[in-house]
């Protein structure tokens, strides 16, 4: 017989279990009540989790539920779908499986936060999720599987999370699909723990309204080849119904939440860091509403904490600090009345009231019953170990890990808990709010990311959300606002520990990176590429001096492959690398002529940043914040800096001002990385940002090029073509010119009597033309051969010499033959007054003056002796008309046929 003792202990322990039992069933399937009929739902449990069913009765080594033998369509286009919620994580967690013969499966689903991974016909696929996965909250899944074009496509919840390609392979009949069970002596710790339910699958593609239907619960079709209303054989799993609305998850609106006592700081500070506020009521109604609400979840607190503070300006009532201000407020009777000494709003039964900021009020939130946390600084590399649910009861908040971890509040210190080894891994160092919210500081009870027991370390609990970054208090920004010179966290923690680049321990300044890894590089590409920006602002081209100023930029562009760069932004300018403090290795460029000498330039200023090309290669763990990781050898460097310099250009004048000029600057790999330093010509770049039209030059296309004698890539030459405008030489050179060349030809055309007249001319046309050359020379470099501008004025003086020539043999032949145009046989022209020639002058008694003037016919007789009656000169056959039309034409074919081989060669026809 049991003794009374015996037997009441027996029946406490059974009670004890039970209530275990029903409580730990509650946790894993959704808090819902059971109905008599609805869709059936099975909670799996697989490799036992020994920390919640450690006082249950033995199931076994897992639960779960298997079908054998189904009609899986395997061979044709089918559309899987189920709906699932999890109550913890492992590294993997297979949730269903289609096994077939072999050792892969047909179809299997892997749930994990962050991704899904998906089987289908032996090929494994990676779907990554935009909004992670959270505990306790039913999802829908569907996937469909297009067999002609080879390809499955996942959707959520209704919505298109991915598409894949499958190769072409022979796939066998499915032997059987299970829920949950994976045998835990093959595979440990990798089976689902959570709640399936309407596992169907339709031999065809089910429509885009007819997967809506199903995410949003208007439908609940079974399939046509498996359908969830089979006959599945359970394994310690438990079944129970639901409701069909109850399997879709409502999106629940922020509630007001009411946490025991504290000051209005830490109140604001709490409430921020869960991602609510502190509420204000508008009218009496509203705070009367959220007095009773306060008053109904939290019994021991009779006064709260609203979201109304005077502490920037007295009198003057705000949202928070520095919100907007809030005229009509609900007072209660007689209030405000704490002047400067009470500064923040409460809550009576009244109304709002003013009151101490130091009291101890219940803060009311506006904020949700469970918030999704992320723990981060802990070096945990399986996401499901980093995300936690902040739940709120009695005593104060609690988070519950989707994996491994537990953060409770004991004896006023908080302890992290690892609930699977039931160990203690650290405990928060009490700080000015002893919450663990946002960076806090702990005391290490184990190692953790090499740090011995004892240790202390900053970690980081957060509800921010991906693309946001976390201020030390909790609250979140965007992450482009993250040290971009400016502060937007209320305590500035924002533009705190700005690191940008990581460099390993080895780093030596002095020594090259190794190129970016290719394995289809040839032997000449492996070494460290060099890519070359020039953009020239200015040039001034001194062409006596054979001169190219001009100021530029370089910059040089290449990848640090031993770096690690940390939270780069899409605008270069918050890259910026301190290259003095950092210690980063940069080529050395040398500026050289093009006879190798080396070229003097001044460096004005210079920067570095590193230029965002490849995408995030994951978070670092390790550090307590959002801190995005981007390999160097995606990520250039890009080092600019301004030079200005002379270099001296080789100009060939032989056609000027018709010559076109090619100037070259030389960038030269300094030798000490000659060996293992290349420029990529193909890549580099050159541009002019001023005007292409310059005082006497306009500019071509630049180009970059190598060394091509020797394939010398060390220097790179960048070619500055130029074209001269010959406006300048036509109007101040070549006008001039021929107009005294016309001028002096000219004088073939007056009266071959006027001798001084004509001689004089020519002479003062051929005196400017020998100034204007002598001007032109002394503007050019004095060279040992002709330029096209001397020949042209060479031409203008000589066709001027000949002119002259020309004058003397008419004037001789004047001399030497008959009356001719002017003598005195020729009547002179009215109102012309005649002009004796030289050789029949005689001498006039000036000291008599003649009263009136000589006529004509009473002149001396030695102007009326006529000359040589021969029309021919003895020395010359012909007559002087003669010889001033053949100086005439002469000088016109010479100058025609001179102009015509002139302007051919000055265009390049020649």
């Amino acid at each position: 017989m049991l003794s009374f003792k015996t037997i009441v202990c027996l029946l406490a322990v059974t009670a004890d279990v039970l209530f275990i039992y029903s409580y730990n069933l509650s946790l894993l399937s959704s808090p819902l009540s059971i109905q008599a009929s609805g869709v059936r739902v099975l909670n799996v449990e697989s490799n036992i989790d020994q920390l919640t069913l450690e006082r249950l009765p033995v199931q076994g080594d897992g639960a779960g539920a298997v079908l054998q033998r189904p009609r899986f369509p395997y061979t044709s286009d089918y559309t899987a779908c189920f709906r699932f919620q999890f109550a913890r994580l492992h590294r993997i967690n297979i949730l269903l499986s289609v096994a077939t013969i072999g050792s892969k499966p047909l179809l299997q689903f892997d749930v994990n936060v962050e991704k899904l991974r998906v089987t289908v016909a032996y090929q494994f696929q990676y779907l990554f999720l935009e909004r992670w996965l959270q505990p306790r909250r039913w999802y829908s899944i569907c996937l469909l599987h297009r067999h002609a074009n080879r390809t499955v496509t996942a959707v959520v919840d209704g919505e298109v999370i991915g598409e894949a390609n499958l190769l072409e392979v022979k796939t066998t009949p499915a032997t059987n699909i299970s829920f949950g069970f994976i045998d835990p002596s093959q595979f440990t710790a990798v089976s689902f723990i959570g709640n399936v339910t309407q596992f169907n699958v339709w031999s065809g593609i089910l429509s885009e309204d007819e997967l809506n239907d199903l995410a949003s619960c208007k439908s609940s079709a079974v399939g046509d080849s498996v359908s969830w209303e089979e006959e599945w054989t359970l394994q310690n799993a438990v079944q129970y119904d639901l409701d069909l609305s109850d399997l879709c998850s409502k999106e629940v609106s922020p509630e007001y939440q009411v946490f025991p006592a504290m000051n209005y700081a830490e109140s604001r500070h709490v409430c921020k860091a869960l991602g609510g506020t502190l509420p204000t009521p508008n009218n009496t109604t509203d705070a009367n509403h959220m007095y009773r609400l306060a008053d109904k979840r939290r019994k021991n607190c009779k006064y709260t904490w609203i979201g109304v503070t005077d502490e920037r300006e007295e009198g003057v009532w705000r949202k928070e600090q520095s919100g907007p201000i809030t005229p009509n407020l609900p007072w209660a009777f007689g209030e405000p009345n704490g002047q400067q000494y009470e500064n923040c709003g409460g809550l009576d039964l009244e109304g709002v009231i003013d009151d101490d900021c130091r009291a101890k009020r219940c803060p009311l939130c506006s904020v949700a019953e469970n918030v999704a946390m992320v723990l981060r600084g802990s070096c945990e590399e399986h996401t499901h170990n980093m995300n936690l649910m902040m739940f709120l009861k009695n005593d104060g908040m609690v988070f519950e890990g989707y994996g491994d971890y537990k953060i409770i509040l004991t004896n006023e210190t908080w302890i992290w808990l690892d609930v699977v080894h039931n160990t203690t891994i650290g405990q928060m160092i009490i700080s000015r709010y002893n919450y663990p919210l946002g960076r806090q500081r702990w005391k290490l009870h184990q190692p953790v990311c090499g740090q011995q027991a004892g240790q202390v370390r900053q970690l980081l609990i957060t509800m921010c959300q991906d693309g946001q970054y976390t201020c030390d208090d909790g609250t979140c920004i965007p992450h482009s606002k993250r040290c971009d010179m400016k502060y937007d966290c209320f305590d500035s923690s924002d533009e705190a520990e700005c690191e940008l680049i990581r460099l390993p321990p080895e780093y030596k300044a002095n020594v090259a990176p190794r190129a970016v890894s290719d394995g289809a590089q040839e032997e000449s590409r492996k070494m460290l590429q060099i890519l070359a920006n020039i953009s020239l602002e200015n040039l001034r081209v001194d062409t006596s001096e054979m001169l190219l100023e001009t100021s530029f930029n370089l910059s040089l562009t290449w990848y640090e492959t031993r770096a690690v760069y940390v939270n780069l932004k899409t605008q270069v300018s918050l890259n910026l690398v301190d290259t003095s403090r950092v210690g980063l290795w940069r080529p050395s460029v040398g500026f050289l002529n093009t006879v190798d000498n080396a070229v003097s330039v001044t460096d004005r200023q210079s920067s570095t940043h590193v230029e965002r090309r490849g995408r995030s290669k994951g978070a670092d763990n390790a550090v307590a914040g959002e801190v995005r990781l981007y390999l160097g050898s995606e990520n250039p460097i890009v080092s600019s800096r301004k030079y200005q310099g002379f270099f001296t250009c080789d100009f060939d004048l032989t056609s000027y001002p018709f010559d076109h000029q090619t100037c070259f600057m030389k960038l030269q790999l300094q030798s000490a990385f000659r060996d293992d330093v290349r420029w990529d010509v193909e890549g580099s770049q050159v541009r002019y940002l001023g005007n292409p039209l310059l005082l006497e030059y306009s500019l071509g296309t630049f180009t970059v090029l190598s060394e091509s004698s020797a394939g010398d890539n060390t220097i790179l030459w960048v070619s500055i073509p130029m074209e001269r405008l010959v406006g300048y030489a036509v109007i101040s050179i070549y006008l001039p010119s021929l107009i005294m060349l016309i001028i002096g030809y000219l004088t073939l055309f007056f009266l071959n009597d006027n001798f001084e007249v004509r001689i004089m001319t020519t002479l003062t046309t051929l005196l400017v033309m020998a100034t204007l050359f002598t001007q032109v020379s002394s503007s050019l470099p004095k060279t040992s051969y002709f330029k096209l501008v001397d020949v042209w004025l060479l031409f203008c003086i000589f066709s001027t010499f000949l002119i002259i020539v020309f004058h003397i043999i008419i004037d001789l032949s004047l001399h030497t033959q008959g009356p001719t145009r002017g003598t005195a046989e020729a009547k002179p022209a009215p109102g012309r007054i005649l002009v004796q020639p030289r050789s029949m002058a005689v001498k006039v008694d000036t000291s008599v003056a003649p009263s009136s003037p000589t006529p004509l016919s009473s002149a001396p007789e030695a102007w009326k002796r006529p000359r040589n009656s021969s029309s021919k000169a003895k020395w010359c056959q012909m007559s002087v008309p003669d010889i001033e039309r053949f100086a005439r034409w002469l000088m016109a074919t010479v100058f025609f046929l001179f102009n015509i081989v002139y302007w051919m060669k000055a265009y390049g026809f020649v």
